[in-house]
């Protein structure tokens, strides 16, 4: 479709727009696996094979995490982002270099969400993750400081996240999902877990929290929430598993995949 914005005097015409439901999907590393890494461990080619991706399918996809803001705002701090400020545009997922570097769990739902759709919704796919981070870094101002999930450091002034791998806290939410908070979705994904086994036993009900807050913000009800439950890994504690088993199992309008 085209849509012309126009007034008396000036005109603007977007081409190529797409009306459908827009989902974020959001965690660590297991987030972040690409499309290419998922086809090459696969043994499956990127073309012409059954199981390679459909290029033809109606799917953008939208790649916010981890760039650089200049210093602003500044990481481990409760300053916010109020615009995305990658510079990145939605991408067309009409050939293989356009997704090989895109989550490959974003990628292959949203392809999967416009099938049972019978091609009909076209579906948008923001990515927001980080490597190795734990619950604190994806959590608003208020909900870290009442969770406690991340501590003040006087001597880097910044809070600083409590987990297997300390890093600054907040910072994936205030930079790259803030922007976001008013932007209508239809649902969310998230695929994280390893780096809390420190604090097994307080995953339920910090994710549950997060999963709260999240939807207090957006303001669209309960919107879908779907979760990957972690494999065991690196004897992980089967706590963290049972966290996000009983987190399905009481918050409403979630799902998870095992």
């Amino acid at each position: 479709h085209d849509m012309r914005i126009f007034t008396d005097r000036t005109e603007t015409v977007f081409s190529d727009v797409l009306v459908g439901d827009v989902y974020i999907v959001t965690g660590q590393s297991n987030c972040a696996y690409t499309v290419e890494t998922h086809l090459a461990y696969a043994g499956i080619s990127p073309e012409g094979e059954k199981g390679s991706p459909d290029y033809s399918l109606p799917i953008r996809l939208h790649y916010n995490s981890l760039t650089q803001t200049d210093g602003y705002p500044r990481r481990g701090t409760t300053e916010v982002c109020k615009q995305v400020m990658s510079g990145e545009k939605w991408r067309r997922a009409d050939g293989y270099e356009k997704i090989r570097d895109f989550s490959a769990i974003g990628y292959l739902t949203a392809a999967e969400l416009v099938r049972i759709s019978g091609g009909r919704v076209p579906v948008g796919m923001i990515e927001i993750d980080g490597n190795g981070q734990p619950l604190g870094a994806f959590m608003n101002n208020q909900t870290a400081d009442r969770m406690k999930t991340d501590a003040y450091d006087p001597e880097t002034d910044r809070y600083v996240t409590t987990g297997v791998n300390a890093d600054a806290g907040r910072y994936l939410y205030n930079h790259y999902m803030y922007p976001f908070e008013r932007y209508p979705i239809a649902g969310l994904i998230w695929y994280q877990g390893e780096s809390n086994d420190s604090r097994a036993a307080d995953y339920q009900m910090v994710f549950t929290n997060l999963i709260r807050s999240w939807r207090a913000e957006w303001k669209q009800g309960d919107f879908p929430f779907y979760f990957v439950q972690i494999a065991p890994y690196r004897k992980q504690s089967p706590t963290l598993r049972e966290g996000q088993l009983r987190t399905w199992q009481t918050v409403k309008n979630t799902g998870m995949a095992v």
